[in-house]
């Protein structure tokens, strides 16, 4: 996601959102982007459809749109820290790049390659 926040900002040296900030992303800076990290922008908006309330709380055994309610998914302990999973390999594409620790596993010995 790195690529993406690159080729989509600018150099800002503030510490707050400029006052005369244009929140339209122009076409040159969306393809850009595109080429730059896994995403695609659409031009049309999705069509609208009624809202309804998200009951969801398993994450699918497949490649599927889905949505989880809030405080769902797969709750995981390891030490003292609570994780929850929202996805898992049967659920996303497999992408090219992996992350392989050396010696240990603390963040210092992963890399990606």
């Amino acid at each position: 996601m790195g690529g993406l926040y690159k080729a989509l900002g600018q150099s800002y040296a503030g510490r707050v959102q400029p006052p005369d900030a244009k929140p339209v992303l122009e076409k040159a800076l969306l393809k850009k982007a595109e080429a730059s990290a896994d995403v695609r922008f659409e031009a049309k908006a999705p069509g609208k459809s009624t809202p309804q309330r998200v009951r969801s709380s398993e994450v699918p055994d497949q490649k599927v749109p889905y949505v989880l309610a809030s405080g769902e998914g797969q709750r995981l302990v390891a030490g003292k820290e609570l994780f929850a999973l929202l996805g898992h390999q049967r659920t996303s594409i497999p992408r090219r790049r992996r992350l392989s620790a050396s010696t240990g596993c603390s963040p210092s010995s992963m890399s990606w390659t």
